[in-house]
């Protein structure tokens, strides 16, 4: 009796893990043909682009240029090892499992595969590029309304405070 449970228990361990292999196969799938090292890659080149940019400023000397150099490369090597392309692989695998079934991951890549949903994956960069953008310009012209309010926030808040003095003097 013991041997059968056993069994049986050992039986649904591994038809479990089995289940997990597949399901994260999917996932790994999906996030292939959604093409996302490629995206990632192309976001940290943009990112170093970024830093690249920030200096070295035309006033510095070669030795503060020297340095900003390094602590540039440094910042880059950081990052892919903290925010490399396998943390965000395993992270984006873990979602994927998580959060959809296997049949609705199965689902996923079948449309992947057809001509829309390749279309997809060619524009999305671009949206999501665009979108950024816009929140960016939205953000900027959103930030004097928002400090404009927060300074109207304090102004009230030292006037209580003045009132509240008088009323306990």
């Amino acid at each position: 009796m013991m041997r059968s449970t056993l069994a049986i228990v050992l039986g649904c361990v591994l038809a479990l893990s089995a289940w997990a292999d597949s399901k994260e196969e999917r996932a790994r799938e999906l996030i292939s043909l959604m093409q996302m090292e490629s995206q990632f890659g192309q976001m940290q080149a943009q990112m170093q682009n970024i830093f690249a940019n920030l200096a070295p400023m035309p006033d510095m000397s070669d030795g503060q240029r020297a340095i900003m150099e390094n602590f540039q490369s440094r910042m880059l090597a950081l990052t892919r090892e903290e925010m490399g392309w396998p943390q965000l692989e395993a992270h984006m695998i873990e979602l994927y499992t998580t959060y959809f079934s296997e049949q609705e991951l199965i689902d996923m890549i079948e449309f992947h595969r057809t001509p829309t949903g390749q279309r997809m994956i060619e524009t999305m960069p671009m949206i999501t590029e665009e979108s950024m953008l816009f929140s960016q310009e939205a953000m900027l012209r959103l930030m004097p309304r928002m400090q404009a309010l927060a300074e109207e926030m304090q102004a009230e808040l030292a006037e209580y405070r003045r009132e509240s003095a008088k009323t306990e003097e």
